[in-house]
């Protein structure tokens, strides 16, 4: 749903119920704002204020259906309310993590989890609508990430986060692939990394986030630095091996400035102490 389709629904309801609080900015951030507009355009008994086109339709019957279940049952609308109950939570979280990909389409999606391509689209135009603005890299960020990033930093992090939001960023991050495997239907995925130069890659990643938080001067810290701790337990597994790096090894390229980081750092810290 587009931004001026948003605003010209939100404002009759915010002047309705008295909302001074930016109903615009409100209305854009609810992800589920189509159902919720056409719910509440239903409970006041008036038509809904603007003329709605393409996939924004399914608000339009939405609204017909809340005014008159028995006579617009919208069978599509209720399939859509079906991803919505307690038993479908496992499909509903993997369908959001879908639409967050990578070049997901709805038309993709729907293949991918063997569903009507009406009744996916009719539920990210009602509840979880992010296709539109997969473009506003901020916005979308917010959503995937609303605490940022650095909650992935934090110990505890796979036990304090919701499942849902896990895969979000799984989807988000590395594409659909993961998000089917983890949700238990691509077993495939495994295979086909094994096949692949995956300890190289993964040594890569470890450096790589290790000098990222070296970067920010976080080495010397105990907690929540288990990125970092990876990271120096193999530039020392390397040395105690008496491991060569040849040209172009990642851990000839990072290793080198994680150690330069951290001398820097404590060399800094030294300075201070003296000071003091």
């Amino acid at each position: 749903m587009q931004a001026h389709v948003i605003e010209r629904l939100a404002a009759p309801l915010a002047s309705a119920e008295s909302d001074t609080l930016l109903p615009f900015v409100h209305a854009y951030r609810d992800l589920s704002f189509g159902y919720t507009a056409a719910c509440r355009y239903a409970e006041l008994g008036t038509a809904l204020p603007v003329a709605l086109e393409g996939a924004d339709t399914w608000v339009f019957r939405a609204w017909l259906h809340r005014v008159d279940p028995e006579r617009f049952p919208e069978p599509v609308v209720r399939g859509a309310l079906a991803l919505r109950t307690a038993p479908m939570e496992a499909q509903r979280v993997t369908l959001h993590a879908l639409l967050v990909s990578p070049g997901a389409t709805v038309t993709t999606v729907a293949h991918q989890l063997g569903l009507d391509s009406r009744v996916v689209e009719a539920y990210e135009q009602l509840f979880f609508n992010v296709l539109d603005r997969r473009r506003e890299a901020s916005w979308i960020a917010s959503v995937v990430y609303p605490r940022t990033r650095l909650v992935e930093l934090f110990d505890n992090y796979l036990r304090s986060e919701p499942l849902g939001d896990l895969m979000l960023r799984m989807g988000y991050n590395n594409g659909a692939r993961d998000v089917l495997y983890f949700a238990g239907m691509d077993a495939r995925l495994l295979a086909d990394l094994a096949n692949q130069d995956t300890p190289q890659r993964l040594e890569s990643v470890i450096m790589a986030h290790g000098y990222l938080l070296a970067r920010q001067g976080w080495q010397n810290l105990r907690a929540d630095m288990a990125g970092f701790t990876g990271a120096r337990s193999l530039i020392a597994a390397a040395k105690a091996g008496g491991e060569t790096t040849g040209e172009g090894d990642d851990l000839q390229a990072i290793g080198p400035a994680i150690m330069a980081q951290i001398q820097s750092r404590s060399a800094a810290l030294s300075f201070d102490d003296a000071q003091a």
